[in-house]
């Protein structure tokens, strides 16, 4: 979970990389954030894990039709593109 310094850091990054963002399935512009990193893993699938093939990302829910989207957490500033683990401050 995020301390609340954590979520606005999140809610802060969204909101300038992103500006007004509508749900494309409904145009809702009311998003939940999902208070934990998510890992898009990208592998060929013959090899075992490894969580260096993997992308972070933020997640937001629609707050009217649930439609999820995914947002790569470097991308948006948020993580440390050294490490992937620690949220900048």
């Amino acid at each position: 979970m995020f301390s609340d310094e954590q979520k606005r850091i999140v809610a802060k990054a969204i909101i300038e990389k992103l500006g007004q963002y509508e749900c494309p399935m409904c145009g809702c512009s009311q998003f939940s954030i999902i208070e934990e990193f998510g890992l898009h893993m990208m592998r060929p699938m013959s090899n075992p894990i490894n969580v260096s093939w993997g992308i972070p990302y933020i997640m937001l829910v629609c707050g009217k039709c649930g439609y999820m989207s995914q947002h790569n957490a470097i991308s948006l500033d948020v993580l440390d593109p050294e490490t992937t683990q620690t949220l900048k401050m």
